[in-house]
């Protein structure tokens, strides 16, 4: 399975590469990925493949593994299926802090606004997981109130930086471009700010698999088995809400696809979490890349953005795990 999907995210790259205005040109995206060893290319094509198209491609991986692998690891720390950082509020938080970032004049450091986003998306899940924790246990039904109220919060507090930042329309366009999640105009330089948090952020989750594996059996088991909980617990907080919010401050808002990834690849195969997680990077890269190819492919035709197709297929999945769950408590 792990092999298949990187296979599949290689091709999907590639692919994307070789989508433009223009149509499909598979055989310009191959010679340009041969970096001056193929001659049967153009020099503004290799251009624009390797200097426009690329960086935006891997951004787009790099987030949707970043939202994918943090859902997985927070639906693993509350042993709860339908955690994710959208549904948890840690996307709108993080969204809200890269806004505000930007509305005091941050916009021109790539620095600032992953740091704000990182503040309020680690407070939005402290605060979240606050709510809905009843004498140390935490409900599906708690999570998921206590989740969407303080998203709601956020996304209103968002609506409003929009609102008076739509005086100026440079600052508007960004705010709402962070809102409904894009890839437009990302370069190297987003390249670089969203590369290091959310390699070295993966990393640490990864590591942390073994962790997630003890406190799916409980609390009680876990510190029978010698793993300290609440510093288990902090450490995850902390790493997600990292590598949520590095994805965030580059990509904006893509909602659902930390909740959908995970449950896909649990009906395929049975995992630990350390190939639940890796599968999840891997499944989330794939599929916010595709995603960011068939946008750019009915570019002509309508702006669709991968966040409006990520909630298109994740609201419905969300509903119906909603529904099952209710009928597996009957």
């Amino acid at each position: 399975m792990l092999l298949a999907l990187f296979v599949a995210l290689v091709l999907a790259i590639i692919g994307s590469l070789a989508i433009g205005p223009a149509g499909w040109d598979l055989d310009a995206a191959l010679a340009a990925l041969s970096f001056g060893m193929s001659d049967d290319i153009e020099d503004w094509q290799r251009a624009v493949i390797v200097d426009v198209r690329l960086p935006r491609v891997l951004v787009a991986a790099l987030g949707g593994a970043a939202l994918a692998i943090s859902g997985a690891a927070l639906q693993g720390l509350f042993r709860n299926p339908l955690a994710d950082p959208s549904v948890l509020g840690v996307s709108s938080g993080a969204t809200l802090g890269a806004v505000l970032a930007l509305y005091v004049g941050t916009s021109s450091s790539l620095l600032l606004v992953p740091l704000a986003s990182f503040l309020f998306a680690l407070g939005t899940v402290l605060l979240v997981a606050r709510l809905a924790s009843v004498s140390g246990r935490t409900s599906t039904t708690s999570l998921l109130l206590a989740g969407i109220a303080v998203a709601s919060a956020g996304s209103a507090l968002t609506s409003l930086v929009l609102s008076v930042s739509l005086a100026e329309w440079e600052l508007g366009r960004q705010v709402l471009s962070w809102m409904m999640g894009g890839l437009e105009g990302r370069g190297y330089a987003h390249l670089s700010a969203i590369a290091p948090p959310v390699l070295l952020g993966s990393i640490a989750i990864l590591f942390q698999a073994r962790d997630l594996d003890a406190l799916a059996v409980g609390d009680e088991t876990a510190t029978s088995i010698g793993l300290d909980v609440p510093r288990a617990r902090a450490a995850l907080l902390v790493t997600t809400s990292l590598v949520t919010a590095a994805a965030v401050s580059v990509i904006g808002t893509v909602a659902f696809l930390g909740l959908v990834v995970p449950h896909a690849l649990r009906s395929a195969v049975r995992m630990r979490h350390f190939g639940l997680l890796l599968g999840s990077a891997l499944g989330g890269a794939l599929l916010l890349v595709l995603s960011d190819a068939l946008s750019r492919a009915l570019g002509n035709v309508v702006d669709l953005r991968p966040g409006t197709l990520s909630s298109a297929i994740g609201a419905p999945f969300f509903l119906w795990l909603m529904v099952r769950e209710q009928r597996r408590k009957r």
